[in-house]
């Protein structure tokens, strides 16, 4: 994701919070993951937007954001 490569995924632990749903199949489910990687590949705006979701994930988890909501967190909680 951080390198915007679009994700399809099953949807098992914290990956539905990162994943568009309607790229998500329930484990094991070949079938719908083949259908979704059609779907990928057979359209560049498809693949683009997909993309794009897949960078504006990947900055919500970038080191500076991180440091960011933990500090607002604990300066918050008075934590310190």
């Amino acid at each position: 994701m951080s390198r915007g490569c679009p994700v399809i995924s099953s949807n098992v632990g914290g990956l539905p919070d990162l994943v568009m749903s309607e790229w998500m199949h329930e484990p094991g489910d070949y079938r719908t993951l083949a259908k979704l990687i059609q779907k990928l590949a057979s359209s560049n705006n498809t693949m683009l937007s997909l993309s794009e979701h897949s960078n504006n994930v990947a900055l919500r988890y970038s080191k500076a954001e991180l440091d960011r909501i933990f500090g607002e967190f604990f300066c918050s909680n008075n934590l310190r």
